[in-house]
Protein backbone atom coordinates (compact mmCIF):
# COMPACT_ATOMS: atom_id res chain seq x y z
CA UNK A 1 0.00 0.00 0.00
CA UNK A 2 1.30 3.44 -0.92
CA UNK A 3 -0.07 4.92 2.31
CA UNK A 4 2.21 2.63 4.34
CA UNK A 5 5.43 3.91 2.76
CA UNK A 6 7.47 5.97 5.23
CA UNK A 7 9.41 8.95 3.89
CA UNK A 8 12.70 8.22 5.66
CA UNK A 9 14.54 11.35 4.61
CA UNK A 10 13.27 14.92 4.73
CA UNK A 11 15.57 17.80 3.93
CA UNK A 12 15.79 21.31 2.47
CA UNK A 13 19.16 22.80 1.57
CA UNK A 14 18.99 26.38 0.33
CA UNK A 15 22.21 28.35 0.02
CA UNK A 16 22.54 31.71 -1.71
CA UNK A 17 25.67 33.77 -2.14
CA UNK A 18 26.05 37.54 -2.55
CA UNK A 19 29.45 38.67 -3.83
CA UNK A 20 31.08 42.07 -3.74
CA UNK A 21 34.51 42.47 -5.30
CA UNK A 22 36.74 45.43 -5.97
CA UNK A 23 40.35 45.98 -6.97
CA UNK A 24 42.75 48.82 -7.69
CA UNK A 25 45.30 48.41 -10.45
CA UNK A 26 48.27 50.80 -10.57
CA UNK A 27 50.94 50.70 -13.26
CA UNK A 28 53.87 52.61 -11.81
CA UNK A 29 55.90 52.30 -15.01
CA UNK A 30 56.63 49.83 -17.79
CA UNK A 31 58.24 47.41 -15.33
CA UNK A 32 56.15 47.63 -12.17
CA UNK A 33 52.43 46.95 -11.75
CA UNK A 34 50.59 46.79 -8.43
CA UNK A 35 47.13 45.35 -7.84
CA UNK A 36 45.18 45.13 -4.60
CA UNK A 37 41.59 44.46 -3.69
CA UNK A 38 39.05 42.42 -1.78
CA UNK A 39 36.69 39.54 -2.56
CA UNK A 40 33.67 39.37 -0.26
CA UNK A 41 31.17 36.50 -0.29
CA UNK A 42 28.10 36.49 1.98
CA UNK A 43 26.54 33.03 2.34
CA UNK A 44 22.84 32.83 3.22
CA UNK A 45 21.97 29.45 4.76
CA UNK A 46 18.58 27.80 5.17
CA UNK A 47 19.34 24.17 6.01
CA UNK A 48 16.91 21.62 7.42
CA UNK A 49 17.63 17.90 7.39
CA UNK A 50 16.04 15.04 9.29
CA UNK A 51 15.95 11.26 9.04
CA UNK A 52 13.45 8.68 10.22
CA UNK A 53 14.44 7.32 13.61
CA UNK A 54 14.78 3.55 13.29
CA UNK A 55 14.22 2.85 17.01
CA UNK A 56 10.76 4.40 16.90
CA UNK A 57 11.25 6.83 19.81
CA UNK A 58 10.63 9.78 17.54
CA UNK A 59 9.34 9.85 14.01
CA UNK A 60 12.20 12.01 12.76
CA UNK A 61 15.61 12.93 14.14
CA UNK A 62 16.89 16.34 13.12
CA UNK A 63 20.41 16.22 11.71
CA UNK A 64 20.68 19.88 10.66
CA UNK A 65 18.54 22.93 11.36
CA UNK A 66 20.24 26.25 10.67
CA UNK A 67 19.33 29.63 9.22
CA UNK A 68 21.79 32.50 9.08
CA UNK A 69 24.42 34.50 7.20
CA UNK A 70 28.20 34.14 7.30
CA UNK A 71 30.89 35.97 5.35
CA UNK A 72 34.14 34.93 3.65
CA UNK A 73 36.61 37.84 3.26
CA UNK A 74 39.60 37.57 0.90
CA UNK A 75 41.87 40.64 0.72
CA UNK A 76 44.84 40.39 -1.65
CA UNK A 77 47.82 42.31 -3.01
CA UNK A 78 49.96 41.50 -6.05
CA UNK A 79 53.12 42.94 -7.57
CA UNK A 80 54.36 42.24 -11.10
CA UNK A 81 57.91 43.09 -12.14
CA UNK A 82 59.24 42.91 -15.71
CA UNK A 83 63.02 43.41 -15.62
CA UNK A 84 63.24 42.29 -19.27
CA UNK A 85 60.83 42.07 -22.15
CA UNK A 86 61.19 38.28 -21.97
CA UNK A 87 61.02 37.89 -18.18
CA UNK A 88 58.11 38.49 -15.82
CA UNK A 89 58.06 37.99 -12.03
CA UNK A 90 54.89 38.01 -9.94
CA UNK A 91 54.53 37.90 -6.15
CA UNK A 92 51.46 38.28 -4.02
CA UNK A 93 49.73 37.72 -0.72
CA UNK A 94 46.13 36.70 -0.10
CA UNK A 95 44.28 36.51 3.18
CA UNK A 96 41.11 34.60 4.05
CA UNK A 97 38.77 34.96 7.00
CA UNK A 98 35.55 32.97 7.47
CA UNK A 99 33.22 34.32 10.14
CA UNK A 100 31.38 31.03 10.72
CA UNK A 101 34.36 29.04 12.00
CA UNK A 102 36.54 32.05 12.87
CA UNK A 103 39.20 30.64 10.51
CA UNK A 104 42.04 32.80 9.19
CA UNK A 105 44.75 32.09 6.61
CA UNK A 106 47.66 33.93 4.96
CA UNK A 107 48.61 32.65 1.50
CA UNK A 108 51.85 33.74 -0.23
CA UNK A 109 52.06 33.12 -3.98
CA UNK A 110 54.75 33.68 -6.60
CA UNK A 111 55.43 32.95 -10.24
CA UNK A 112 57.97 33.45 -13.01
CA UNK A 113 57.51 33.44 -16.79
CA UNK A 114 60.62 33.35 -19.00
CA UNK A 115 60.59 33.44 -22.79
CA UNK A 116 64.03 31.95 -23.37
CA UNK A 117 63.65 31.61 -27.17
CA UNK A 118 61.57 33.25 -29.88
CA UNK A 119 58.81 30.63 -29.75
CA UNK A 120 59.44 28.95 -26.40
CA UNK A 121 58.84 29.86 -22.78
CA UNK A 122 59.07 28.32 -19.32
CA UNK A 123 56.96 29.13 -16.29
CA UNK A 124 56.97 28.15 -12.63
CA UNK A 125 54.48 28.97 -9.93
CA UNK A 126 54.02 28.32 -6.22
CA UNK A 127 51.02 29.15 -4.11
CA UNK A 128 49.39 28.37 -0.79
CA UNK A 129 45.62 27.89 -0.97
CA UNK A 130 42.84 27.52 1.59
CA UNK A 131 39.25 26.37 1.20
CA UNK A 132 36.16 26.32 3.39
CA UNK A 133 34.37 23.02 3.96
CA UNK A 134 31.04 21.92 2.42
CA UNK A 135 28.86 24.25 4.44
CA UNK A 136 26.31 21.74 5.74
CA UNK A 137 29.12 19.92 7.59
CA UNK A 138 29.50 22.86 10.01
CA UNK A 139 25.89 22.51 11.22
CA UNK A 140 25.67 18.74 11.66
CA UNK A 141 24.25 17.75 15.03
CA UNK A 142 25.67 15.05 17.30
CA UNK A 143 23.24 13.74 19.93
CA UNK A 144 24.01 12.56 23.45
CA UNK A 145 22.31 9.82 25.45
CA UNK A 146 19.87 12.28 27.06
CA UNK A 147 18.72 13.70 23.71
CA UNK A 148 20.76 16.90 23.88
CA UNK A 149 22.99 17.77 20.96
CA UNK A 150 26.07 19.78 20.02
CA UNK A 151 27.68 20.95 16.78
CA UNK A 152 31.07 19.19 16.80
CA UNK A 153 32.22 20.57 13.44
CA UNK A 154 31.28 24.25 13.68
CA UNK A 155 34.90 25.24 14.40
CA UNK A 156 36.51 23.29 11.54
CA UNK A 157 39.37 25.20 9.94
CA UNK A 158 40.25 25.57 6.28
CA UNK A 159 41.52 22.75 4.12
CA UNK A 160 44.99 23.90 3.05
CA UNK A 161 47.33 23.02 0.20
CA UNK A 162 50.64 23.98 -1.39
CA UNK A 163 50.67 24.03 -5.20
CA UNK A 164 53.73 23.75 -7.45
CA UNK A 165 53.40 24.08 -11.24
CA UNK A 166 56.08 23.89 -13.96
CA UNK A 167 55.05 24.73 -17.52
CA UNK A 168 56.53 24.74 -21.03
CA UNK A 169 54.98 26.59 -23.99
CA UNK A 170 55.96 26.10 -27.64
CA UNK A 171 54.58 28.02 -30.62
CA UNK A 172 54.37 25.65 -33.60
CA UNK A 173 53.19 28.31 -36.01
CA UNK A 174 51.05 31.38 -36.26
CA UNK A 175 47.93 29.59 -35.01
CA UNK A 176 49.21 26.43 -33.34
CA UNK A 177 50.50 26.02 -29.78
CA UNK A 178 51.75 23.13 -27.64
CA UNK A 179 51.71 23.45 -23.87
CA UNK A 180 52.93 21.00 -21.20
CA UNK A 181 52.47 21.32 -17.45
CA UNK A 182 53.47 19.17 -14.53
CA UNK A 183 52.15 19.83 -11.05
CA UNK A 184 52.31 18.67 -7.46
CA UNK A 185 49.81 19.54 -4.73
CA UNK A 186 50.42 18.84 -1.06
CA UNK A 187 47.16 18.87 0.91
CA UNK A 188 46.99 19.17 4.68
CA UNK A 189 44.51 20.04 7.44
CA UNK A 190 41.97 17.85 5.62
CA UNK A 191 38.98 17.11 7.88
CA UNK A 192 38.93 13.42 8.86
CA UNK A 193 37.01 11.59 11.56
CA UNK A 194 38.35 11.94 15.09
CA UNK A 195 38.04 8.19 15.60
CA UNK A 196 40.19 6.07 13.24
CA UNK A 197 38.40 5.46 9.93
CA UNK A 198 38.89 5.80 6.15
CA UNK A 199 36.70 8.91 5.83
CA UNK A 200 38.07 12.17 4.42
CA UNK A 201 36.19 15.26 3.36
CA UNK A 202 38.29 15.30 0.18
CA UNK A 203 35.71 12.95 -1.35
CA UNK A 204 32.77 15.31 -0.80
CA UNK A 205 31.15 16.61 -3.98
CA UNK A 206 31.75 13.51 -6.07
CA UNK A 207 28.00 12.80 -6.16
CA UNK A 208 24.77 14.48 -5.07
CA UNK A 209 24.82 12.36 -1.91
CA UNK A 210 25.38 13.98 1.48
CA UNK A 211 27.55 12.30 4.08
CA UNK A 212 27.17 12.73 7.84
CA UNK A 213 30.42 11.61 9.46
CA UNK A 214 31.18 11.67 13.17
CA UNK A 215 33.19 14.46 14.77
CA UNK A 216 35.87 15.78 12.40
CA UNK A 217 39.36 17.17 13.00
CA UNK A 218 41.78 18.97 10.64
CA UNK A 219 44.42 16.23 10.73
CA UNK A 220 44.21 14.51 7.32
CA UNK A 221 46.67 14.85 4.44
CA UNK A 222 46.65 14.22 0.70
CA UNK A 223 48.62 14.64 -2.49
CA UNK A 224 47.86 15.19 -6.16
CA UNK A 225 50.38 15.14 -8.98
CA UNK A 226 50.24 14.80 -12.73
CA UNK A 227 51.18 15.83 -16.25
CA UNK A 228 48.96 17.75 -18.69
CA UNK A 229 49.48 18.27 -22.44
CA UNK A 230 47.52 20.70 -24.63
CA UNK A 231 47.67 21.10 -28.41
CA UNK A 232 45.59 24.07 -29.54
CA UNK A 233 44.88 25.43 -33.01
CA UNK A 234 43.47 28.95 -32.66
CA UNK A 235 40.45 29.96 -34.72
CA UNK A 236 41.59 30.73 -38.26
CA UNK A 237 40.44 29.73 -41.73
CA UNK A 238 37.01 29.17 -40.16
CA UNK A 239 37.97 26.36 -37.79
CA UNK A 240 39.74 25.52 -34.55
CA UNK A 241 40.53 22.43 -32.50
CA UNK A 242 42.05 21.59 -29.14
CA UNK A 243 43.35 18.35 -27.67
CA UNK A 244 44.13 17.91 -23.98
CA UNK A 245 45.45 14.88 -22.18
CA UNK A 246 46.35 14.34 -18.55
CA UNK A 247 47.86 11.62 -16.39
CA UNK A 248 47.43 12.08 -12.65
CA UNK A 249 47.23 10.45 -9.24
CA UNK A 250 45.11 11.66 -6.31
CA UNK A 251 45.32 10.01 -2.88
CA UNK A 252 44.83 10.88 0.79
CA UNK A 253 45.71 9.61 4.26
CA UNK A 254 42.79 9.18 6.68
CA UNK A 255 42.71 9.18 10.48
CA UNK A 256 43.49 5.44 10.56
CA UNK A 257 46.90 6.23 9.04
CA UNK A 258 46.22 4.43 5.74
CA UNK A 259 46.48 5.90 2.23
CA UNK A 260 43.50 5.62 -0.15
CA UNK A 261 42.58 6.60 -3.67
CA UNK A 262 40.30 9.64 -3.70
CA UNK A 263 36.90 9.26 -5.36
CA UNK A 264 38.18 11.33 -8.27
CA UNK A 265 41.32 9.29 -8.98
CA UNK A 266 40.57 8.13 -12.53
CA UNK A 267 44.30 8.41 -13.41
CA UNK A 268 43.82 9.78 -16.93
CA UNK A 269 41.58 12.06 -19.01
CA UNK A 270 41.53 12.83 -22.76
CA UNK A 271 39.53 15.60 -24.48
CA UNK A 272 39.22 16.55 -28.15
CA UNK A 273 37.02 19.40 -29.37
CA UNK A 274 36.70 21.48 -32.50
CA UNK A 275 34.42 23.58 -34.70
CA UNK A 276 34.22 24.32 -38.42
CA UNK A 277 32.21 27.22 -39.87
CA UNK A 278 30.84 27.61 -43.40
CA UNK A 279 29.80 31.04 -44.72
CA UNK A 280 27.83 32.00 -47.82
CA UNK A 281 25.53 34.61 -49.24
CA UNK A 282 25.95 38.36 -49.71
CA UNK A 283 28.81 39.52 -47.48
CA UNK A 284 28.84 36.06 -45.90
CA UNK A 285 25.71 36.87 -43.93
CA UNK A 286 24.87 33.18 -43.43
CA UNK A 287 26.98 31.01 -41.13
CA UNK A 288 26.59 27.30 -40.50
CA UNK A 289 28.77 25.61 -37.92
CA UNK A 290 29.40 22.03 -36.93
CA UNK A 291 31.37 21.16 -33.83
CA UNK A 292 31.99 18.35 -31.45
CA UNK A 293 33.66 17.22 -28.27
CA UNK A 294 34.88 13.80 -27.18
CA UNK A 295 35.85 12.96 -23.60
CA UNK A 296 37.42 9.72 -22.40
CA UNK A 297 38.57 9.22 -18.85
CA UNK A 298 39.31 6.65 -16.21
CA UNK A 299 36.38 5.61 -14.06
CA UNK A 300 35.79 7.07 -10.62
CA UNK A 301 36.52 5.06 -7.49
CA UNK A 302 33.83 3.67 -5.19
CA UNK A 303 33.39 1.72 -1.99
CA UNK A 304 31.47 -1.60 -1.74
CA UNK A 305 28.24 -1.30 0.25
CA UNK A 306 27.86 -2.89 3.67
CA UNK A 307 24.34 -4.28 3.22
CA UNK A 308 23.67 -5.15 6.86
CA UNK A 309 24.92 -1.80 8.18
CA UNK A 310 22.95 0.08 5.52
CA UNK A 311 19.71 -1.67 6.46
CA UNK A 312 20.29 -0.89 10.13
CA UNK A 313 21.12 2.77 9.49
CA UNK A 314 18.40 3.37 6.91
CA UNK A 315 20.93 4.82 4.44
CA UNK A 316 23.91 3.67 2.40
CA UNK A 317 26.94 2.63 4.48
CA UNK A 318 30.18 1.53 2.81
CA UNK A 319 32.65 -1.11 3.99
CA UNK A 320 35.21 1.10 5.70
CA UNK A 321 38.18 -1.23 5.18
CA UNK A 322 37.49 -1.34 1.41
CA UNK A 323 37.25 2.42 0.86
CA UNK A 324 37.59 3.17 -2.89
CA UNK A 325 38.93 -0.30 -3.61
CA UNK A 326 36.66 -0.58 -6.68
CA UNK A 327 36.62 1.46 -9.90
CA UNK A 328 33.84 2.14 -12.38
CA UNK A 329 34.34 1.45 -16.08
CA UNK A 330 35.99 4.12 -18.22
CA UNK A 331 33.86 7.17 -18.97
CA UNK A 332 33.21 8.05 -22.62
CA UNK A 333 31.09 10.89 -23.95
CA UNK A 334 30.66 12.38 -27.42
CA UNK A 335 28.75 15.60 -28.19
CA UNK A 336 27.89 17.09 -31.58
CA UNK A 337 26.53 20.62 -32.04
CA UNK A 338 25.08 22.19 -35.19
CA UNK A 339 24.31 25.91 -35.37
CA UNK A 340 23.13 28.43 -37.92
CA UNK A 341 23.24 32.24 -37.72
CA UNK A 342 22.32 35.24 -39.86
CA UNK A 343 24.25 38.51 -39.67
CA UNK A 344 21.81 41.35 -40.42
CA UNK A 345 22.95 44.64 -41.89
CA UNK A 346 22.61 47.76 -39.74
CA UNK A 347 20.61 50.75 -41.06
CA UNK A 348 22.70 53.50 -42.59
CA UNK A 349 24.18 55.78 -39.95
CA UNK A 350 23.89 53.18 -37.19
CA UNK A 351 26.88 52.78 -34.91
CA UNK A 352 28.48 49.58 -33.64
CA UNK A 353 28.95 46.07 -34.89
CA UNK A 354 26.57 44.41 -37.36
CA UNK A 355 23.63 42.73 -35.64
CA UNK A 356 24.06 38.98 -35.38
CA UNK A 357 21.24 36.66 -34.45
CA UNK A 358 22.60 34.29 -31.80
CA UNK A 359 22.72 30.70 -33.00
CA UNK A 360 20.92 29.35 -29.97
CA UNK A 361 17.97 31.64 -30.62
CA UNK A 362 17.61 31.05 -34.34
CA UNK A 363 18.49 27.41 -34.83
CA UNK A 364 20.39 24.87 -32.86
CA UNK A 365 20.34 21.16 -33.41
CA UNK A 366 22.34 18.20 -32.32
CA UNK A 367 22.38 15.12 -30.18
CA UNK A 368 24.14 13.73 -27.16
CA UNK A 369 25.54 10.22 -27.00
CA UNK A 370 26.61 8.54 -23.78
CA UNK A 371 28.49 5.26 -23.89
CA UNK A 372 29.80 3.26 -20.94
CA UNK A 373 32.78 1.08 -21.80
Amino acid sequence: MIDSIVDKINYRFIQNKDSFNFFINHKANARHTLKTGMYTDAYHFNFTDSIYNQDGNNRFKTRIDHQGVDVLLQPFAQWQFKPLATLSLTAGLRGQYFTLSNSFAIEPRAGIDWQFAEKQSLSFGFGMHSQIQPTYIYFQRQYGANGSYRLPNEDLGFTRSNHYVLGYDLSLGRNLRLKAETYFQKLYDLPVEKEPSSYSIINEGNTFARFFPDELVNEGTGRNYGLELTLEKFFSNSFFYMFTGSLYDATYVASNGKRYNSDFNGNYMLNLLGTKEFKWGEKNKHTFGVGGKVTWGGGQRYTPVDTAASEAAGEVVGIDSLRNSKQFKDYFRADIKLNYAICRRQPKGAQGEPARLPADLLLQGGFLMLVSL
